[in-house]
């Protein structure tokens, strides 16, 4: 008995310590004023800043070359909130952009740029990390709403 009440209060405390270790740890807030906390904006070299010329083929076989360029003067904004691709060994994204984060917009967003003018920050994004955390914990969308503020 007196094993199992003990097994047991250790149970809770590692459990106890787990989950608290598992809570954000205070962060500074975002500065989107800093070109750095950009992922894309107008007219920076940046991820959206790529050379994105393709190959067209044809219905008859033949292959054209179609070049690419941002519209410096498109008559929108475009504003992007990329997926959750973080592969930072943290819960939340550290703010500095890592190869997944880049690769998703130069993948799915940087062509918008010819139509419109392109914005995406980077964000503290629950990471890959974080999410399998979760799920191996058991956890749902309650866990998910504590993140960061």
């Amino acid at each position: 008995m007196v094993k199992q009440c003990v097994r047991a209060a250790v149970t809770l405390c590692l459990y106890l310590a787990g989950t608290a270790s598992a809570q954000p740890a205070a962060q500074p807030s975002n500065d989107y004023g800093d070109p750095r906390s950009w992922l894309c904006r107008p007219g920076g070299h940046d991820a959206c800043d790529a050379d994105l010329t393709t190959t067209i083929v044809a219905a008859d076989g033949k292959f054209s070359r179609e070049t690419w360029s941002a519209d410096p003067n498109a008559p929108i904004d475009c504003f992007y909130v990329y997926p959750t691709v973080s592969t930072d060994p943290t819960p939340n994204s550290d703010m500095t952009a890592d190869p997944a984060e880049l690769n998703v917009i130069r993948q799915q967003f940087a062509r918008f740029a010819s139509k419109c003018r392109p914005y995406a920050p980077l964000y503290r994004q629950l990471t890959l990390v974080g999410l399998r955390r979760l799920r191996a914990a058991g956890g749902g969308g309650a866990a998910l709403a504590r993140g960061l503020q």
